[in-house]
């Protein structure tokens, strides 16, 4: 869920940046306009980041879980249950 979320948001920055970008095109440049594109590009690659981290922990935590599994599967057929 996490990781959908965070994906969301990727999207919507993207698509944020895309609309202030195409709104710039034509239009005399202003002080901070640079401040915002940085800004966007700043939390898109920092929620890619966090991304990328849930996406090791959900994979550790799935390995961990299958290997949980499997032993507890192996104790049932060697305890004949």
């Amino acid at each position: 869920m996490v990781r959908l979320r965070l994906d969301a948001e990727i999207l919507a920055m993207q698509a944020g940046l895309k609309a202030f970008r195409t709104a710039l095109l034509g239009a005399p440049q202003r002080a901070n306009d640079s401040e915002t594109i940085d800004a966007y590009i700043r939390e898109q690659v920092w929620a890619e980041a966090v991304r990328e981290q849930v996406r090791l922990v959900e994979d550790a935590l799935h390995l961990a879980g299958g290997r949980t599994g499997r032993k507890r599967v192996a104790r049932s057929v060697v305890n004949g249950l």
